[in-house]
């Protein structure tokens, strides 16, 4: 851009002493240059200054750049601003536009802002820049950005931006939101980017439009966060995302949906969901369990049926959940990867559970049999995805056996002393475990053979007690070393 001859220069001093009521030593020319971009901007900066009511109205040609300002208040009462406007290191208590169309770069950074309103079909052209500032307050109505970057800001109070069209690059990247988020109906453009942000309180992008591919890589929803009836047409990441509460229900996701070592805290609902493209899930930690999940099922049953005048019973509800957990083990077994997908079978079976339980079936039908073979596997080895757990039932049913069976009557005192010493010395956690271990490693000093029951079939100084304890016993001992076998085979983990 050419300089600004002498005379230009003393004619806008002139006029930005007169309506700014300002020092003209404060003003002065230098070059601006923006940090994300190779443009240069020739401004008139202006720095230190207090500012009590602020127009722009007449002088929107004059590129201006506010430096370590302080404004009572700001209104672009203004059509259109035709030039580069920069506000930096300032405290802006009010900033508003109502209606303007901002034809060239705009930019407000690292600044403390009271309030700030954008609305009545506002429009900005070309690149905005709103970049690490703490935001008190903030409104967006009835407005289009063709690109904005929003990166780093700290957003105190809730933002709920309305009927507003993020038609090309939009950053929430670093971005901290202490209060409440609403994106509902929200359109975004190409290049959405919510990496590594921060959303504290309840989230919600239901109903939101992404055309391009859009990034929540590392972002972290320490509240519940809500993309029901949400579009995905381009590749959507959410890798090493942390989600507490989340909602996917009816979300459509036309390309890639990447949800690599994403760690769902609480039960997430994918029921209805549509994956039309790839369905990345690996090493994706799911931290639920099995009373989480009948809690968040029957939650979502009782909302549904509070607001909807068709009624919807749980188990379609239990059935909807395990469809969407049946999804992603699918893509994960498709990919080979069967040691992620048994966490989603597993998964998959409690809504199995959760749905059988629901319809009360009849006493020895096949869905009660169904239902109380879940159960056993859920607590023998949480469906063949904890070996520690089989293991350790093993160890209890052993030990019981050797106790049942009674013939090594010494054992009873010197169990309660381990016990007591277990837990009042050394304060062990899984004492029922040493115990057992003790009982066992006393038994194979003894009468080895006792742990083997079908030996014990065959001797002749048994009662008629001790043949019913040993028949049960060869029967359950059976079974958890089937469980355990198949528990530790990887390639067994998930039926075919």
């Amino acid at each position: 851009m050419s300089q600004f001859t002498k005379e230009e220069q003393d004619k806008i001093f002139l006029a930005l002493s007169k309506n700014f009521n300002i020092d003209i030593n404060c003003i002065f020319y230098q070059l601006v240059r923006d940090t994300s971009s190779p443009t240069s901007y020739e401004c008139f900066c202006i720095r230190g200054v207090n500012f009590n009511h602020v127009y722009f109205s007449s002088f929107n040609d004059i590129p201006l750049c506010f430096e370590e300002c302080c404004f009572e208040f700001i209104n672009f009462n203004i059509k259109e601003v035709k030039n580069v406007c920069f506000f930096r290191k300032c405290k802006l208590n009010t900033i508003t536009a109502l209606g303007v169309k901002f034809g060239h770069f705009f930019e407000i950074s690292d600044c403390n802002i009271d309030k700030l309103n954008f609305y009545g079909h506002s429009e900005f052209y070309t690149y905005a820049r709103i970049y690490s500032n703490k935001i008190n307050e903030i409104l967006l109505y009835y407005i289009k950005f063709h690109k904005v970057d929003f990166s780093k800001n700290i957003f105190l109070k809730p933002f709920t931006p309305h009927n507003v069209e993020f038609l090309d690059n939009v950053k929430f990247d670093f971005c901290s939101f202490q209060d409440q988020v609403s994106f509902y109906k929200v359109s975004f453009g190409k290049n959405v980017r919510f990496s590594d942000a921060y959303f504290n309180k309840k989230s919600i992008f239901s109903r939101a439009y992404f055309k391009k591919d859009v990034y929540f890589n590392n972002v972290k929803f320490l509240s519940g966060v809500n993309f029901k009836e949400s579009s995905f047409f381009g590749k959507a990441y959410f890798s090493f995302a942390n989600f507490g509460e989340v909602n996917f229900s009816k979300a459509i996701f036309y390309d890639i949906a990447n949800f690599y070592n994403t760690i769902f805290s609480e039960t997430p609902n994918f029921s209805q969901a549509i994956f039309k493209g790839n369905l990345n899930a690996v090493n994706t930690n799911l931290n639920f369990d099995f009373e989480n999940l009948e809690k968040k099922i029957n939650q979502e049953c009782e909302e549904f049926n509070k607001k909807e005048q068709n009624k919807k019973s749980l188990d379609k509800f239990a059935n909807d959940f395990r469809d969407s957990f049946r999804v992603f083990k699918n893509a994960l077994i498709k990919d080979n990867n069967l040691l992620d997908a048994s966490n989603f079978h597993k998964c998959e079976l409690y809504c199995k559970e959760i749905e059988l339980n629901s319809k009360k079936p009849k006493k020895f039908s096949k869905e009660w049999l169904d239902k109380y073979q879940l159960i056993f596997y859920k607590n023998l080895c949480d469906h063949h995805t904890d070996l520690i757990l089989n293991l350790k039932w093993l160890i209890y049913v052993i030990a019981l056996y050797i106790l049942l069976l009674g013939k090594i009557f010494f054992i009873y005192p010197l169990c309660i002393v381990v016990l007591m010493v277990c837990k009042c010395c050394f304060k062990i956690k899984n004492v029922k475990v040493f115990v057992s271990l003790a009982i066992i490693f006393m038994s194979v000093c003894s009468e080895p053979k006792l742990i083997f029951g079908v030996s014990n079939l065959f001797l002749n100084n048994l009662n008629w007690w001790q043949n019913l304890v040993t028949a049960i016993y060869i029967l359950t001992i059976g079974l958890i070393l089937f469980s355990l076998q198949k528990t530790a085979r990887k390639n067994s983990i998930v039926p075919s």
